[in-house]
């Protein structure tokens, strides 16, 4: 095996990879912001789905963080292609990133891990389980204890009830604002991201 092939293997290997991670990195702030969009609804209506719940109650996620394989499989990639390093989209490509990743950072994961903090200390103390709406369209609500255990159990129901008494008016709106910042943070992410991808298929 020739180093031109040995090469080549790796370039298509690190585009792969590189391809990969862009699209993953893209996918994550859609995902967010939907379940953001819902999460700010249903607080609205003072109801909070189970979904919902087990969603934005981790303080963390992983797949967020894929998009920092974007500029490692980047530069791997320019050394191994031997392309110059010169270009304007590339600087352009780089700069949207960097301001991707600070925003996914310093806005979207701290208010998300503000959001889990505020849901996993007072879910005991505000959130009941709500029995199935019967035909009549009323909801009876029986106390639980919302364990990461019992949780996965289906006859805990679909939504869960946020106790208005339990509550300051001050900490729903702050809650309030909280989504809203990750749903700005999702937009604006979602589009340097896009025009990321845009430069990297439109490169010369």
């Amino acid at each position: 095996m020739t180093h031109n092939h040995v090469r080549k293997m790796a370039r298509d290997f690190l585009i792969l990879i590189h391809v990969s991670s862009a699209f993953l990195t893209l996918g994550f702030p859609i995902i967010v912001f939907c379940e953001a969009i819902m999460l700010r609804n249903e607080v609205a209506i003072n109801v909070l789905t189970i979904r919902r719940f087990n969603f934005f109650k981790k303080k963390s996620n992983i797949l967020g963080r894929v998009t920092y394989l974007m500029p490692i499989t980047g530069t791997a990639l320019i050394a191994v292609s031997q392309l110059q390093s010169d270009l304007i989209w590339l600087y352009i490509a780089v700069a949207c990133w960097v301001v991707s990743a600070l925003i996914l950072e310093l806005i979207l994961f701290k208010n998300w891990t503000s959001i889990a903090k505020f849901i996993n200390d007072y879910s005991q103390e505000f959130l009941e389980v709500a029995n199935q709406t019967t035909p009549f369209g009323s909801n009876l609500y029986a106390k639980s204890n919302l364990s990461e255990s019992n949780l996965s159990e289906s006859n805990l129901g679909d939504r869960v009830k946020l106790k208005r008494e339990s509550l300051s008016q001050d900490s729903l709106n702050a809650l309030k604002l909280k989504i809203n910042l990750i749903i700005v943070a999702t937009i604006v992410e979602t589009g340097l991201l896009f025009t990321v991808l845009y430069l990297m298929v439109r490169q010369p």
